[in-house]
């Protein structure tokens, strides 16, 4: 089986017991004695604390529109949706100037559409590009910080084994 893409957060057919709430979730909201109840989401952590939070209506359809599909046992994904950037946004986020944005994008090292000679990107590219380059620094420090430590340990050496050249410096 493939792996899921990482900006899909639910994929999957709906089993038995799934279908059947679902089902009974969207009686309640559908009873002749219930009009249309308003949805809440309530969290409750490890303690028993429990936390209501109130959703715009627009949410609200949405969850309902996602417990039909699940009703009628269909899969479904729910997904981020990425942003497209400009040239100059995508620069911001990097902290670079236009034109070395431009140079990245003509060398290929950022991805991005054209249209109309228009270049958009997509913010996820553009904040993996930041995430790469910044590991490349940390592990580059990392390097550095072990070679200067290797270099005293062999000063360190090199003085405990030749005394008279530590004085001599003095």
């Amino acid at each position: 089986m493939d792996e899921p893409d990482e900006d899909i957060f639910i994929s999957g057919l709906p089993d038995a017991s799934s279908i059947e709430a679902a089902q009974n979730f969207l009686n309640l909201l559908t009873s002749e004695t219930n009009a249309r109840l308003e949805i809440a989401l309530i969290a409750t952590d490890d303690a028993g604390a429990k936390e209501e939070y109130a959703l715009p209506s627009t949410t609200q359809q949405a969850i309902i529109d996602m417990f039909r599909l699940i009703a009628d046992g269909k899969q479904f994904q729910i997904n981020s949706v990425d942003e497209e950037l400009t040239v100059e946004q995508a620069a911001e986020i990097l902290r670079i100037s236009e034109q070395h944005m431009e140079k990245l994008l003509n060398e290929g090292r950022i991805p991005f559409i054209e249209t109309e000679g228009q270049r958009t990107l997509k913010k996820t590219a553009v904040l993996a590009y930041r995430d790469e380059r910044q590991l490349k620094r940390s592990e580059g420090v990392k390097r550095l910080t072990e070679m200067d430590a290797e270099l005293l340990d062999i000063e360190d050496e090199y003085f405990k084994n030749n005394p008279s050249s530590d004085s001599a410096d003095s």
